[in-house]
């Protein structure tokens, strides 16, 4: 699925693209190779995701993309995730 997302306030513009897959291996998960660019990784259920979105977490937040694909809800991401709307 993919999101254009202008931010002209901050001079940059954004296209989002987030993908789906399942691992072939369920105990597999992220590894963090650029640790000098990222601080790591967190996994969130769509329910987590939308408490984020609210402001009912403290200290998280949500990238702006992120955060137009939750208002957006795809169907083919919430089918993906097995949510119901």
């Amino acid at each position: 699925h993919g999101m254009n997302y202008p931010m002209p306030s901050e001079d940059k513009h954004y296209v989002t693209i987030f993908m789906t897959a399942k691992c072939s291996n369920e105990a597999d998960g992220p590894v963090n190779l650029e640790p000098h660019k990222c601080e790591g990784w967190s996994s969130y259920s769509w329910d987590e995701l939308q408490q984020i979105s609210r402001g009912e977490r403290e200290g998280l937040s949500i990238f702006g993309p992120l955060q137009h694909l939750l208002e957006e809800a795809p169907p083919i991401v919430l089918d993906f995730l097995g949510v119901t709307k």
